[in-house]
Formats: structure tokens, sequence, C-alpha cells
């Protein structure tokens, strides 16, 4: 199994096609380990089905840091996109975190095309 560093900053994103009807929840590690090397591993892709409100945004981030075995004081920080149910997701779990401000640019400035 891959060697995961003590401290990490991890990003999670949520992914919908409506015309799909189905979304994708992943979730990334970033971390630097010995000799300052950085790294960036995709822990999990997994498909959701119906819809991702908080509480199953919860559900799904403690099962994934369970299964690969992330402990609440590796965690340094989550980044996040800006909508409610990420950001009630991160309150239930008790994980700092911050709003990606490259998506909230895009999120804002896309409709002014």
């Amino acid at each position: 199994m891959l060697k995961i560093p003590l401290e990490l900053s991890l990003t999670t994103d949520v992914c919908s096609k409506p015309s799909a009807s189905v979304s994708l929840l992943s979730l990334t590690a970033h971390g630097i380990i010995k000799d300052f090397i950085g790294i960036k591993i995709i822990l999990i892709c997994s498909s959701l089905q119906g819809r991702h409100t908080s509480d199953i945004n919860y559900d799904n981030f403690k099962m994934m840091l369970r299964e690969w075995n992330i402990q609440d004081e590796q965690l340094h920080c989550f980044v996040r996109y800006d909508g409610s149910d990420m950001v009630r997701a991160m309150r239930l779990a008790d994980i700092p975190d911050v709003s990606c401000t490259h998506y909230v640019f895009v999120l804002r400035l896309k409709p002014l095309k």
C-alpha cells in the first residue's frame, strides 16, 4: 500500500452530469514526503446515485478517509468547492476546510461571457 505522509491537504469535488443521471465524488491527497518531495495522489473517484446532500457527502468523506486509514490528526486542510452541501459536510465532519478560490472565480465570471 502507498505510504501516506503524516500531514495531508485533501481536495474534493462533486461533478454532476444531469443528462446522464450520474455524479462523481473525488478525493485527492497532497503532501510532502521525505526530502521535501511533493506528492499528489488520486485516492478515490466514486459514483454517487441520487442527490449528494451534506449528510451523504459527510458519510462518503468518513468512509473514504477510513478506507485509506487517514486519521483526523493527519488532516491539515480540506479544499472544497463552495456549495452549501460541501460546506455543511465539512462542518459535520469537524474537518478544517477552505473554499477553492479558482472554483469561486469560475462560477462568478462564467455569467459575464
